[in-house]
């Protein structure tokens, strides 16, 4: 079985399944955040809950300070320019998912999304899974590398 950090996928996943019945994504986000930091080989990562409709977005990162309030906005904005949050929005899959699984990198590239948010961040690649997907809110942690992600997990740091 592939490992990260010690922790089998299967851990880091049910880690992520776990925090599914926890009402108040402030008791999850810091604390789990921290801990997935030293399982999973990123440069940020983030718990997401957006709310489409809305335009709304409550943003936790790793490292803080990563992002600003500004960033969060304009992320809340533009959510279903996120192939992988429109993907999940739509469908409520759990499945751990790329944005290169939905668009390559050109199109990528000329998403607004990623002009004004991604690139700046240095950020060309996301891994997502979702925690809840529900009829308005989407719930998800998402890796983000300057270099390609593995789906397994097991991509060395």
């Amino acid at each position: 079985m592939a490992s990260v950090g010690g922790l089998g996928v299967d851990s880091v996943i049910a880690l992520a399944r776990a925090v599914q019945g926890i009402d108040d994504a402030t008791l999850f986000a810091p604390p789990g955040l921290d801990a997935l930091t030293h399982a999973i080989p990123r440069d940020i990562i983030s718990y997401n809950e957006t709310l489409p409709a809305r335009g709304r977005a409550w943003v936790v990162v790793h490292p803080a300070g990563a992002i600003d309030a500004g960033d969060t906005a304009l992320f809340a904005r533009l959510p279903g320019q996120n192939p992988l949050s429109a993907h999940y929005a739509r469908t409520g899959d759990g499945r751990a998912l790329r944005i290169s699984d939905f668009v390559g990198s050109g199109t990528f590239h000329r998403l607004e999304l990623y002009q004004a948010f991604y690139r700046p961040l240095g950020i060309e690649h996301q891994l997502a899974v979702t925690i809840a997907a529900r009829r308005h809110a989407v719930i998800e942690i998402a890796l983000n590398r300057r270099s390609a992600i593995s789906r397994t997990l097991s991509v060395a740091s």
